[in-house]
């Protein structure tokens, strides 16, 4: 999933949008698109648990942010569930694949594998920009007031990190998610542009090709988008209510 798909999907499970729980939903992507980040994979992507726990012995109010992180994980997040969406268009990976492979300079293989998935979920995204504008809005308020300094300073204490590294990483992060880049489709690509020249294949966007695959991935997903995030929110409502956090 992606910036806009991930805290969505937060904010239905828990029908609350806090800034803890935006930059939490968010946090997991640091591995794997901050590159020599200072977390491990299950450190980060699949810690939301940990750094629940740590939380509520030591700062509940602080939650949300370990919240936003579980829900987007695999382990019992949306991120168990949004391969799925590859499985839907399968007979479009080909092509789409070729069209990737030629807009962002990399090669056929990854382009058909990541990218297509990657591609997808910016057209879901594309989707709930048009669809869901106040949601949007609403996100960029959230965005703009996240302070950066003393999560990082929860996450160093929780998984034993040195405070300026964690900082580095997170700042790395939401670099590319500039407010105002969320309420257009150029925005958007952008966002995508600044994320993934970081990618080891160091993705090389053609912004007109890109901005036709964005809107042309939208169309693809119109008429499922809506049933395949209800799905998803369904299910990992399901995974967190027997966790015992929602």
């Amino acid at each position: 999933m992606n910036v806009i798909g991930h805290p969505y999907v937060a904010f239905k499970v828990f029908g609350r949008l806090t800034e803890d729980l935006v930059l939490g939903s968010y946090l997991p992507d640091i591995v794997p698109f901050v590159p020599d980040s200072v977390f491990e994979f299950e450190e980060i992507h699949e810690g939301g648990e940990k750094f629940l726990k740590f939380l509520d012995e030591s700062c509940p109010e602080r939650r949300d942010l370990a919240l936003g992180m579980i829900c987007h994980g695999i382990k019992f997040g949306a991120d168990k569930f949004s391969r799925d969406i590859e499985k839907r268009f399968e007979d479009r990976r080909e092509e789409y694949g070729k069209r990737i492979a030629d807009a962002s300079n990399i090669s056929l293989e990854m382009a058909s594998r990541a990218r297509f998935h990657n591609f997808l979920w910016w057209g879901v995204d594309v989707q709930l920009l048009r669809h869901r504008r106040e949601f949007v809005e609403d996100l960029v308020e959230k965005i703009l007031k996240i302070d950066v300094a003393p999560v990082a300073g929860l996450l160093a204490e929780c998984f034993d990190k040195d405070v300026s590294a964690v900082q580095r990483d997170i700042d790395f992060l939401l670099k590319p998610l500039i407010p105002e880049r969320f309420l257009s489709v150029r925005g958007l690509m952008g966002i995508w542009e600044d994320v993934a020249v970081g990618l080891p294949e160091k993705d090389q966007i053609d912004l007109e090709k890109t901005e036709q695959l964005f809107n042309d991935c939208a169309e693809l997903v119109e008429d499922c988008w809506e049933r395949i995030l209800r799905k998803i929110i369904a299910e990992v409502g399901d995974n967190l209510g027997r966790l015992g956090v929602v």
